[in-house]
């Protein structure tokens, strides 16, 4: 980031602004170049990402990586973002950029909030849990469109973190819109899963969505997951029970429409692997008390 280096003077950090401020989605492609290549990437996560090269761009300013952006009056800087991104920083950073470009391959310019560039990386651990529950629930709300990043489609990181199971309730209880991005590798293993013979639907499933729970969920810091837990049993009626169950909803709901979707594009009703999507969709509908949908597919 040879350009940053001729900024002199930024604001300092202020704790009771919460950032809105995006990038183009194609910019990661840039980003990536600026760190060397996709080979210089090749396994580290997107924690690795933030230790070697945001925070180090950043470390003079002590700002975040958007900050850096906008001053430079780089194209890619946008100062509201168009949707929240929710993933694990777990994930290896170049399959978790492949998996949005795949994702939003007919946008490639949508400006997302993506924590990496939006927070400041130098003050994210000294701020405390009500300010990042209200910079979740304040983004989530004001963006009103939220996906997430789930990878393998029968493990995904993101429904057993702390975090992230609370960005899905905040996304539900703000009725934001909300998609999943697995990317062209995880959706079709899980619409493959979904056509399956040896699996009905309820197992399939259960097999992606059978570890959320809050109570057992992680978190990076274990005083954030009490405090979540702390807060959903102050504020959500029914608490850690209902969060439970209004995430397993949503998850369900999107499971519901990437079959419904998928049984569209086909045209060949016959097919065996058809036959098996339409068994298992009526299944689906069934499990949700949707009879009326259920009925005419047997």
């Amino acid at each position: 980031m040879g350009a940053a280096e001729s900024i002199t003077h930024l604001p300092q950090f202020d704790r009771n602004i919460m950032p809105k401020h995006g990038v183009k989605l194609s910019f990661f492609n840039k980003f990536i170049d600026e760190c060397g290549g996709r080979g210089a990437l090749e396994g580290m996560t997107t924690t690795d990402v933030c230790n070697n090269f945001v925070k180090k761009w950043t470390e003079k300013h002590q700002c975040s990586f958007n900050d850096l952006l906008r001053e430079m009056k780089h194209d890619a800087y946008h100062a509201q973002s168009d949707v929240f991104i929710s993933h694990a920083w777990k994930y290896e950073f170049v399959k978790l950029v492949d998996i949005l470009k795949h994702h939003f391959v007919d946008r490639p310019n949508v400006v997302v909030w993506f924590d990496l560039f939006s927070n400041n990386q130098h003050q994210a651990a000294a701020l405390d849990y009500n300010w990042w529950a209200t910079t979740f629930r304040t983004a989530i709300k004001e963006f009103g469109y939220t996906v997430m990043v789930l990878m393998p489609w029968d493990d995904p990181i993101p429904l057993q973190r702390a975090w992230c199971l609370f960005e899905l309730y905040c996304t539900h209880d703000t009725k934001c819109r909300f998609e999943v991005a697995m990317g062209e590798e995880g959706f079709n293993a899980f619409v493959d899963a979904l056509d399956g013979s040896k699996s009905s639907s309820e197992e399939v499933v259960n097999k992606m969505l059978t570890k959320i729970d809050v109570k057992r969920s992680e978190a990076f810091k274990p005083e954030d997951k009490e405090m979540i837990h702390e807060t959903v049993e102050r504020d959500v009626r029914g608490g850690l029970m209902k969060l439970n169950a209004v995430v397993l909803s949503l998850m369900r709901d999107w499971v519901l429409d990437v079959a419904e979707k998928e049984l569209k594009k086909r045209r060949d009703n016959s097919h065996s692997e058809t036959l098996n999507l339409i068994a298992n969709l009526a299944d689906l509908y069934k499990h949700q008390g949707m009879y009326d949908k259920a009925e005419p597919l047997y």
